[in-house]
């Protein structure tokens, strides 16, 4: 396969990860100017797919969800809120539920987030669980 180079122009990109099971073609970018962008790219045919900016949001972390299959596929942390996202079908991200917490997210595996609390000590770790993100079970 012959090699391809893509620009991209815009706000600084603090974060680039590849979408699991997407064979490395599509990217996620996380922006920060104003507020934060999460942009989805199918690097394989250089175009943007999907993005996520709300207004006055800033992204504080983001977690790719390790199994591909799973209804989450992305857990955002704005500023003390955690907003699941699913990828659709019509590549547009759809908001599946948010958790208001202080907690940071650690991994997404399936329906399992682990979040940690770096300030306490010892640190507190919680973990949500269940078939479907959209009625998590919280457990600390």
């Amino acid at each position: 396969m012959p090699k391809s180079k893509t620009t991209f122009i815009g706000s600084p990109v603090s974060e680039i990860k590849f979408m699991p099971g997407r064979e490395h073609r599509w990217l996620l970018t996380v922006s920060k100017g104003i507020w934060s962008v999460l942009t989805i790219w199918d690097i394989a045919h250089g175009h943007k797919r999907s993005d996520l900016s709300p207004k006055g949001a800033i992204f504080t972390v983001v977690k790719l969800n390790a199994d591909p299959q799973s209804e989450a596929g992305i857990a955002v942390s704005l500023s003390q809120r955690i907003v699941f996202l699913r990828l659709g079908d019509n590549r547009t991200l759809h908001k599946i539920r948010s958790v208001d917490t202080d907690l940071r997210p650690v991994t997404l595996s399936g329906a399992v987030l682990t979040l940690d609390d770096e300030s306490m000590t010892p640190p507190r770790c919680s973990s949500t669980t269940g078939r479907s993100m959209s009625a998590p079970t919280w457990t600390t």
